[in-house]
């Protein structure tokens, strides 16, 4: 199904997570993968953000509508998944927790209800309304590990909350991000407790701030292969720039020589499993659209693969996540900067040898997120 009508919209023109409200609901109807869209209203005065792709009628009563098409509820914003299995589906109505007809196909059967939380009334106030939070949990990744899940991104979603409405766009969050990130591995190379301190807290800050422009992207649809491939190398540069600069910083306090080796070979050992997880989602993008996000991928298993390989790639998906930068705010605190760069020496060959064992052509079946 490629029509879709979306009926009696309502506070068209106020906005909520960066958009106004009729240009959410129709960059996800383009989402979804309608091509044309009825709106059961004038157009707003004003500018418009509208989605590329989308042939738009306005003022449309549901007469005028060629069948079949997904009648819509202008009163709601909908999830992605729901849009898409609605419009995948036969004649039904779906609805929400209250009773209400939130999507429905043309000539519609049995009554359906949505999933908890598969939408949300649009009511005022928006702005930190049902709306408004609705959205938010709607910009978290579930990829997240345990501390990214339960700390940071309560500190990223306030940011992002701040910069939603400004001129911030998600690739000038990034380069930000990156920045405070070098700044914090630069401080470490410097090799005194303090500067050792503030730059492992820095890096921290750039953990917490990357999540902002993927929210950014997701909550504004701005999306690109340019940002994706900006948040992933902008993350590995932070990587190597740390191991090398904590190598030099523990050899600057110790006076030994083997500390700078140590951040050599953490650093090589990330900067290439970087290169083959860039190399990998390349040729995974090259067969996809040319458009949308770009995703680093590592290899997955397929379902069914030996216990041994799962739990492998089990180990490596926590590898891959960024919960390591608590562990190394704790050694700073405690003055023990030379134990991480010594888990990080080790650390970094095993998570490449782990990346290169999965990758092998016995038993992959597809990519996993890893931007």
């Amino acid at each position: 199904m490629k029509t879709a009508l979306l009926k009696d919209p309502a506070l068209p023109t106020e906005r909520v997570g960066g958009l106004g409200v009729l240009e959410r609901q129709l960059f996800l109807l383009r989402r979804a993968g309608f091509e044309r869209a009825f709106v059961g209203a004038p157009r707003p005065d004003g500018r418009l953000r509208l989605p590329e792709g989308l042939e738009l009628s306005w003022d449309a009563a549901a007469g005028s509508v060629p069948a079949p098409y997904l009648e819509v509820s202008g009163r709601h914003l909908v999830r992605l998944a729901a849009l898409k299995e609605a419009s995948s589906g036969g004649p039904a109505r779906w609805l929400d927790e209250s009773g209400e007809a939130v999507l429905a196909v043309v000539g519609a059967g049995a009554d359906r209800p949505l999933p908890p939380g598969a939408s949300v009334r649009l009511e005022n106030p928006l702005r930190g309304g049902p709306a408004d939070a609705w959205l938010m949990r709607e910009a978290v990744k579930g990829t997240d590990g345990f501390m990214a899940r339960h700390f940071d991104r309560h500190i990223s979603l306030a940011v992002t909350r701040l910069l939603l409405d400004t001129r911030v766009t998600p690739n000038l969050m990034t380069v930000a991000s990156t920045a405070v990130g070098l700044c914090g591995a630069g401080l470490l190379a410097l090799g005194t407790y303090r500067f050792g301190l503030a730059g492992a807290l820095l890096v921290w800050l750039h953990s917490t701030l990357d999540g902002c422009d993927g929210e950014l992207a997701r909550l504004r649809f701005q999306e690109s292969p340019l940002g994706g491939v900006l948040d992933f190398w902008g993350d590995n540069l932070v990587h190597a720039a740390l191991f090398l600069c904590l190598g030099a910083g523990v050899a600057r306090a110790t006076g030994a020589r083997m500390p700078v080796f140590l951040g050599l070979a953490a650093a090589a050992s990330a900067s290439a499993s970087a290169a083959l997880a860039y190399a990998h989602s390349k040729r995974k993008a090259a067969s996809r659209a040319a458009s949308g996000p770009f995703f680093a991928g590592v290899a997955e298993v397929a379902a069914d693969a030996a216990d041994g390989e799962k739990r492998l790639a089990a180990v490596e998906d926590t590898l891959a996540q960024r919960d390591f930068v608590y562990l190394l705010v704790a050694l700073a605190a405690g003055d023990r900067l030379g134990w991480f760069l010594w888990a990080s020496a080790v650390g970094s060959p095993l998570f490449l040898a782990v990346l290169l064992w999965l990758r092998r052509p016995r038993g992959l079946s597809r990519t996993s997120e890893f931007v």
